[in-house]
């Protein structure tokens, strides 16, 4: 049963082959890559915060202080 369904996994090793040769690549870059990512979060944080708060007052509810 392994056989006749083993010939699927060579369509997937140049994927894996990718996977690794960007993988060691952008490990020199990691810590770039982890303030870019924080960047990006704090600044939809901040986004979604605005909207609920503006949404709030279009609705009329009052924002606690």
């Amino acid at each position: 049963m392994v056989l006749c369904c083993l010939h699927y996994v060579a369509g997937l090793l140049p994927a894996v082959g990718f996977m690794l040769a960007a993988s060691s690549f952008l490990t020199q870059y990691k810590d770039t890559i982890i303030i870019i990512g924080l960047v990006a979060n704090a600044g939809g944080s901040a986004y979604t915060a605005r909207e609920i708060l503006k949404d709030g007052k279009d609705a009329g509810v009052e924002t606690p202080r």
